[in-house]
């Protein structure tokens, strides 16, 4: 079963827009993909794409980007959205 994380990002929006390494993170996480998300829009969009792409367990959870390395560090528990 192919797993998808959507990263809601709370802290560190501002890097957002910058390149991050999403392989890095899906090898991290363990998932098949990864998307973040800064607004419940983009959370709703990040779900329905991995839906069509095939993604059958989909989990959303909150997170802040470090502006030192650009690294993902999730914030509490993960939730699951779909699967």
């Amino acid at each position: 079963m192919k797993t998808g994380i959507i990263f809601y990002v709370t802290e560190g929006k501002e890097l957002v827009a910058e390149s991050w390494d999403s392989r890095r993170e899906r090898e991290r996480f363990k998932a098949d993909a990864v998307s973040m998300a800064t607004s419940e829009f983009e959370i709703a969009y990040a779900w329905w794409h991995m839906l069509t792409r095939g993604i059958q367990r989909i989990s959303c959870m909150t997170a802040r980007l470090d502006t030192a390395d650009g690294r993902i560090h999730g914030l509490g528990r993960s939730l699951r959205v779909c699967g």
